[in-house]
């Protein structure tokens, strides 16, 4: 056995950093669950608040997070909360045009016709 020599704090460190080691990285797959997969608002919320909290994924993730978040607060009604995830995708991605489309919808539910039309 491969701990047999080591004292035994060493093996339950090992024992417990690869416990949390696992435990992260299934909760990172629930994170992606949620966000990308769920057709719950919250639970979008819920998981892409956690990729964008945990700072872990390439740009491309993050900005997909912040858009998938924005189109969760909108379906909730919390406008101004999706303007500003779709305003953060837009400053990490320019080139997805999907995120112009859902920001003009959700100025378009505030009335903001104008600057729905320039994202249009």
């Amino acid at each position: 056995m491969i701990f047999m020599n080591w004292p035994i704090p060493a093996v339950v460190g090992a024992i417990v950093l690869a416990t949390c080691a696992l435990s992260f990285a299934q909760s990172d797959d629930e994170a992606f669950r949620k966000c990308f997969n769920s057709a719950i608002p919250q639970q979008v919320i819920d998981g892409c608040s956690a990729i964008i909290k945990a700072a872990t994924v390439d740009k491309e993730d993050l900005a997909a997070a912040f858009k998938d978040r924005g189109v969760a607060y909108d379906d909730l009604g919390e406008y101004e909360l999706a303007l500003q995830d779709f305003d953060r995708a837009i400053a990490i991605n320019r080139d997805d045009w999907d995120v112009y489309n859902s920001r003009g919808a959700t100025k378009t539910a505030l009335k903001r016709y104008a600057l729905a039309v320039e994202d249009f």
